[in-house]
């Protein structure tokens, strides 16, 4: 039986393993297969503990609707830390 992922950013361990030439990213002429996106993941995750995030921690995400977001999402949460995703279209008003 296959142990439950640790948390979410381990969820696509399944594909990228099974699958790791696969595309697993597509936009416009950007294509990121399973592996190029685990390799970026983890990336994204060291750097966040070379910063010293703690598990648990915020940390957010000011990006616009492309590729790069997934990455930063799951390298986050492959990290511990809690990704907190922010519209860069939400003005002042939405604050209120």
């Amino acid at each position: 039986m296959a142990a439950f992922p640790s948390n979410f950013g381990d969820l696509a361990y399944v594909p990228m393993r099974a699958f790791p030439e696969r595309p697993a990213v597509i936009q416009g002429n950007v294509t990121l297969t399973y592996g190029e996106l685990d390799a970026r993941m983890k990336r994204v995750a060291n750097l966040l503990r070379a910063l010293d995030v703690q598990a648990g921690r915020r940390v957010a995400l000011l990006f616009p609707n492309e590729w790069p977001f997934v990455e930063l999402c799951f390298g986050t949460m492959r990290a511990g830390a809690v990704p907190v995703p922010l519209n860069i279209r939400a003005g002042y008003e939405t604050l209120r």
